[in-house]
């Protein structure tokens, strides 16, 4: 599941002049320091804090926090030294980063003005949040991350298909169903959000037979192989037998090799005694799994109940053989 995008910070200093010539020695300074978003509009309630190259805190106004005009002000207690500025808000990329005042040229008296652009987190930031959420199995997280990314942009598939699949990990089936049909909505070819789709309709227990038919024509993949199957032992469970055969054969359509598939077409056969029928099917599961003892036994009854005894014989001999060959 997870493509992450990066937002740079971009940050500089104002002045208010440009001096002619500085006193020596440590002097103190005064500065305001303004924080916006990328629009030019003030950030308020930005915490702030401010620190010497030595570690030492610049006091503050406000206790760090900026105003409604996106400001706090304070001291440098040595305009020419560095100092580290770091910026945090809500919704908002946090930032550090260093200011050094050597290279700066500043009347004395004059006011140092710092001006910091904040941006505001996006739908991709949510949904890297969410990724690392579901990495550590915190689905909670996850789906509340998920929910700010949507909510930021609606028409953000990707954040949509996996709120579904959050959802549906935490049994949310009625919402995982949801949320896959807006991730449909925009994007019908979703095939993470048919599969959503599908797993919730069946959660709920509700008829989901077209939306298998759907996802079994778009995604060809093993996965999907498995859903067929699936279905049609369910089938079988409910006494419909054509429509378990057609679902075992669409799943070997899919995936040739799923000789659970053929096993289960042969026990199909063996109910309704046609018993040539079964034998056939139980040697494509003996071509895809020789070692499967269980399909050799079954074929030797088959065989024995159509009277092929001499058949029989001659594939129980073969499978002690097997046997004794380890």
């Amino acid at each position: 599941m997870i493509r992450r995008l990066s937002v740079l910070l971009a940050s500089f200093v104002i002045l208010a002049a440009v001096v002619q010539a500085k006193d020596k020695g440590p002097q103190a300074r005064p500065f305001e320091l303004l924080v916006l978003d990328p629009s030019g509009a003030p950030v308020a309630n930005a915490l702030l804090t401010m620190k010497s190259a030595a570690g030492a805190a610049v006091e503050l106004s406000t206790a760090g926090l900026t105003d409604a005009l996106g400001k706090v002000t304070g001291t440098l207690p040595d305009d020419a030294a560095a100092y580290s500025v770091a910026v945090a808000k809500e919704r908002f990329r946090s930032q550090q980063q260093t200011i050094d005042f050597a290279t700066q040229k500043l009347k004395k008296g004059q006011i140092a003005l710092i001006k910091l652009t904040l941006d505001p987190l996006t739908a991709i930031d949510d949904y890297a949040t969410a990724i690392q959420a579901i990495q550590v199995k915190d689905y909670a997280g996850a789906e509340a991350s998920l929910k700010s990314a949507v909510t930021l942009d609606p028409k953000f598939v990707k954040g949509y298909e996996v709120l579904a699949m959050v959802q549906l990990e935490q049994k949310q089936s009625e919402a995982g169903l949801a949320s896959a049909e807006q991730a449909l909505a925009l994007d019908p070819g979703s095939l993470s959000a048919l599969r959503s789709r599908y797993d919730a309709l069946v959660d709920l227990g509700r008829s989901a037979d077209a939306e298998l038919a759907e996802l079994a024509a778009k995604d060809r993949t093993p996965d999907t192989a498995k859903l067929l199957y699936n279905a049609g032992a369910q089938a079988v469970n409910a006494k419909n037998p054509e429509r378990a055969r057609s679902l075992f054969a669409d799943a070997l359509a899919i995936d040739p090799k799923l000789y659970q598939a053929h096993a289960a077409l042969a026990e199909i056969a063996i109910a309704e005694k046609r018993f040539p029928e079964a034998v056939a099917e139980l040697n494509q599961v003996l071509a895809l799994a020789p070692r499967n003892f269980k399909a050799f036994e079954r074929k030797i009854e088959v065989l024995k109940a159509d009277g092929k005894t001499a058949e029989a014989d001659a594939a129980a001999k073969e499978l002690a053989a097997l046997k004794a060959g380890g």
